[in-house]
């Protein structure tokens, strides 16, 4: 990349359409972009937000659309912006890199004149170093002058202010480049328009790059220029009459006035000296009023030239002492940062150092619990032990339960069989004189026991007439024609109730130990067990509870004549009923001694952890002692 710095209207625009002829040189049109990007990377420490303010600043730009709009696109701008290092140089420099490439040339350069007034600034930013190049065009200030005032963008204080703006501009930059030959360059106007293909063959060699000779040809020159009316020189040769114009349409005084304010660059840029002032001589000899105004004018000058410089390096200086100071503030507050973070990183120590001893203290005691906790799984995994070794001995007991009662269902199968033949004898076979016997099966006597065994202060029942009925036939019919039932026994109170299947009779008291009452034919309707009581009424306790059976017809017929296997059955029930009250007693006691055996087991068990928790100072022979809850388990 290049650079082509000069004054306005100095012939940049004429260089810049020259060297767009050259088939490997590309110069988009004047930007005004740089000087602020340089500014930017140099003032924004954060690249993010340097990045995105260039990239703004390149696409936001007025030229935009003029310069750099033809060759990349807004989203081109910022991929490039944001690929290329944080540095004014480095984004300038692959800005225009990117051009090249797209378009297929070796380099590109830019030709910005006003970038000419800050020097400073590129200097800065790195603009003016490695690797970038300078071309640096200059024109006699008084032809410049004149050419500007025929432009609508004429300056104010134009023969004043401005020669000494172009002098301190053109000076600055030589004096901090001309001592490098392989990046500076210096171009004077005269020489390009009077030996233009000298000139153009030195740029070209300047710039790395073989002459080419339509560099020269004017016809195809500054054609994106065409209409423009103080441009309309560049598609024609070169002008040799645009050299030197002042000395014809200048006036001396003015011309005289221009070169003693810009006096040193002119000498410097080979202009030679300019003329002196004209003085008469006065009165003996000695200088006229003319020579003395002129040198206070030079005096002046020098001097503004001095305050210039000094007022520059006051400002750089400035500028390098708010950057110092910023560099300071940026070193108090990341030190005071760290200092804070210090304080807080200590802290967090100490919070994590009473967590480590917190956690260390929860460990142990876990460990402790840990410990007790297989202390009590081995306790309890022997009680399992014993507990199933006392299961298995329940199943054995369980097993032989089981065995037995099939051979009592065994047993009762068989006297159900021998029943039914007993109910399938002959009339034949059946005795004289049976005809009025009744068949029943007598309970054993603890079973009667529970039903007829008073309670002291109530009735007692003994005898009831009948015992059993058939159903459906009324018994004990009285003159009105109604079942009458009579009870015998003893304590009935004048309140006496017979009472039957839980419904009080209508009764008739004979006296303290008979009672009479009337019973409804739907009680004894259908077969059955009537169970009967008698409640005195007085708050007394009502008797024990007595039956009455009611017999189907078919009952009453099959067992009216009670033959000898009728009561051998009969027999033969009442001691099954009797053996298996025993058998279910045997069975029941290895249970309880079973029940035993773990209430003791678990006594001496406690006991021993007792002992081993607190030594204890009961004497030896009392230790074994234990209280405890009897253990009840339910072996069904």
């Amino acid at each position: 990349m290049f650079l082509i710095l000069g004054s306005p209207r100095s012939g940049t625009t004429l260089l810049r359409a020259t060297l767009n002829q050259h088939p490997a040189i590309l110069v988009p049109d004047e930007t005004d972009f740089i000087v602020p990007a340089c500014m930017i990377c140099d003032r924004i420490g954060d690249e993010a937000v340097g990045r995105a303010m260039v990239a703004d600043l390149v696409v936001g730009s007025d030229r935009y659309a003029y310069s750099i709009a033809p060759y990349l696109g807004p989203d081109d701008v910022r991929t490039v912006v944001s690929g290329a290092p944080y540095s004014g140089l480095a984004m300038v420099e692959a800005l225009y890199d990117a051009i090249a490439g797209r378009h297929g040339k070796a380099l590109a350069g830019d030709k910005s004149p006003n970038d000419l007034s800050f020097v400073s600034e590129l200097l800065r930013g790195g603009l003016l170093g490695r690797p970038i190049k300078v071309i640096h065009l200059v024109r006699d200030v008084r032809d410049v002058i004149l050419s500007m005032s025929k432009t609508l963008f004429r300056p104010p204080f134009v023969d004043t202010a401005f020669p000494l703006d172009w002098s301190r501009e053109n000076l600055s930059l030589f004096r901090s480049m001309h001592d490098l030959p392989d990046r500076y360059l210096l171009v004077r106007f005269d020489d390009m328009v009077l030996d233009a293909e000298a000139t153009f063959r030195g740029v070209a060699a300047f710039l790395g790059v073989r002459f080419h000779p339509d560099m020269l040809s004017h016809e195809t020159r500054g054609m994106d220029k065409v209409g423009e009316d103080h441009h309309r020189n560049l598609n024609k040769p070169m002008l040799a009459s645009r050299v030197a114009v002042w000395r014809r349409e200048m006036a001396p005084e003015r011309s005289h006035a221009i070169a003693s304010r810009s006096r040193e660059a002119l000498c410097q840029f080979g202009w030679g000296k300019p003329e002196a002032a004209p003085a008469a001589a006065g009165a003996g000899g000695e200088p006229s009023a003319a020579a003395h105004e002129h040198e206070r004018e030079q005096g002046m000058l020098r001097l503004q030239l001095e305050l210039d410089d000094q007022r520059r390096w006051a400002r750089a200086g400035a500028r390098e002492i708010s950057k110092r100071d910023r560099i300071i503030a940026d070193l108090r507050r990341a030190l005071n940062e760290q200092t804070e973070w210090a304080r807080a990183s200590a802290a967090e120590v100490v919070r994590r150092d009473s967590i480590i001893t917190e956690l260390q203290t929860k460990l142990e005691e876990q460990t402790l619990w840990a410990r007790e906790s297989a202390a009590a799984v081995a306790k309890r995994d022997a009680i399992v032990a014993d507990l199933q070794r006392t299961a298995r001995a329940s199943d054995g007991l369980s097993r032989a339960c089981a065995v037995r009662a099939t051979e009592q269902e065994r047993l009762i199968a068989e006297l159900s069989g021998r029943l039914d033949e007993a109910r399938r004898d002959p009339p034949e076979a059946r005795r004289p004189g049976d005809e009025h016997r009744r068949w029943t099966i007598d309970f054993p006597d603890w079973v009667w026991g529970v039903l007829r065994s008073p309670k002291a202060g109530q009735p007692r029942i003994e005898t009831v007439h009948p015992p059993r009925t058939e159903a459906g036939h009324r018994f004990n019919v009285q003159q009105d024609g109604r079942a009458h039932l009579a009870v015998e026994g003893a304590g009935f109170g004048t309140a006496a109730v017979l009472v039957i299947a839980g419904r009080p009779l209508e009764t008739y008291h004979a006296s303290d130990r008979l009672l009479s009452a009337c019973v409804p034919d739907e009680l004894f309707a259908r077969p059955g067990v009537l169970p009967i009581w008698v409640d005195n009424c007085g708050g007394a306790h009502p008797s024990a509870i007595h039956c009455l059976r009611v017999l189907s017809e078919r009952t009453v017929a099959a067992y009216r004549p009670a033959s000898g296997r009728g009561r051998r059955v009969k027999n033969a029930l009442n001691r099954l009923v009797r053996l298996a009250s025993v058998a279910s007693w045997r069975s029941r006691l290895p249970l309880l001694r079973l029940e035993r055996h773990l209430a003791e087991s678990r006594k001496r068990r406690e006991a021993s952890a007792r002992r081993r928790r607190a030594p204890s100072t009961v004497p030896p022979e009392a230790a074994g002692r234990a209280t405890g809850q009897t253990v009840t388990t339910d072996h069904r």
